[in-house]
């Protein structure tokens, strides 16, 4: 997920270029769910270690989760306009899935099926927060670090900005607060300005145990990102996004990287966090 940060990240960034706090500002799509910036979207996906996702198969909403989120909530599922359609259970990896360290930075799961369109994709993990990263230079904007949770992407693209989809992340400032992140599209192409995010202040709280349950929408068109600790929710951040459409974006198989490449930029990867409980459903288009 490389982004152009050095070059455009004080135009996407309203707090560093105009002094203001991310949680007195409007960011993002309409519909947002508490207040955030526009800063720096996601892009492509980096190459990392594949393993294949499980396929197929119903899913049930009683996966559960056994960290922060306990049994899977009903908060994000309600969202699809279509109640009849089908869903299936993606990828199902239930204990100690990944923890980043500085030899491997981003673990790359493929799951869906190239040719099977889906209305909706929705992305459920436990994540145990560990050590922060120091905060990176960001020329022209506050010094930050963006500790990259998770993101989704389109598989069998040629095109890296064809491939990236949604994602979160913890984010650290060198002179303010925590944020809790989601990043989005505007549309699919190139160009820093299809990219969007939405973001809230949250103290993040070392070795504690979150559950982050995101859904993509593209029957109503929306995203959102929860966040839970000890099973209630504590974050939410939600935004339109209006050009997607499943039929020509979400048909062409999939893949979710956890952490991200080495750093190069404001990026990093959550060395220590674990990750663990991963579940990923989605409605099935007739």
């Amino acid at each position: 997920m490389k982004r152009w940060v050095i070059a455009w990240s004080c135009l996407l960034s309203l707090s560093a270029c105009g002094g203001e706090d991310d949680d007195a500002i409007a960011g993002g799509s309409g519909g947002v769910v508490g207040s955030g910036g526009t800063a720096s979207g996601g892009s492509g996906g980096s190459a990392g270690t594949t393993s294949s996702g499980g396929a197929g198969g119903t899913a049930g909403a009683d996966a559960g989760s056994a960290g922060a989120g306990g049994a899977l909530t009903d908060a994000a599922s309600d969202v699809g306009a279509d109640a009849a359609a089908v869903t299936v259970t993606l990828l199902d990896q239930p204990g100690s899935v990944f923890t980043p360290t500085a030899g491997e930075t981003l673990k790359k799961i493929a799951f869906g099926q190239k040719g099977t369109s889906y209305g909706w994709v929705r992305v459920q993990l436990d994540v145990k927060v560990g050590d922060w990263q120091p905060e990176l230079p960001d020329e022209g904007a506050v010094d930050r670090t963006e500790h990259i949770l998770f993101g989704l992407f389109r598989a069998n693209q040629t095109q890296s900005d064809q491939r990236y989809l949604m994602g979160s992340a913890a984010v650290t400032f060198a002179n303010k607060g925590p944020h809790f992140r989601m990043f989005g599209r505007k549309t699919l192409g190139p160009g820093y300005t299809t990219y969007t995010s939405w973001s809230v202040s949250y103290a993040w709280q070392k070795d504690a145990v979150y559950h982050l349950d995101c859904l993509l929408d593209g029957i109503a068109d929306v995203q959102r990102c929860e966040l839970f600790l000890g099973g209630a929710l504590v974050k939410k951040l939600e935004g339109t996004v209006p050009y997607l459409d499943p039929a020509a974006h979400l048909s062409s198989g999939l893949y979710i990287e956890l952490g991200t490449g080495k750093p190069g930029d404001i990026e990093a990867s959550p060395l220590g966090w674990v990750f663990s409980n991963l579940v990923v459903t989605a409605a099935l288009l007739p």
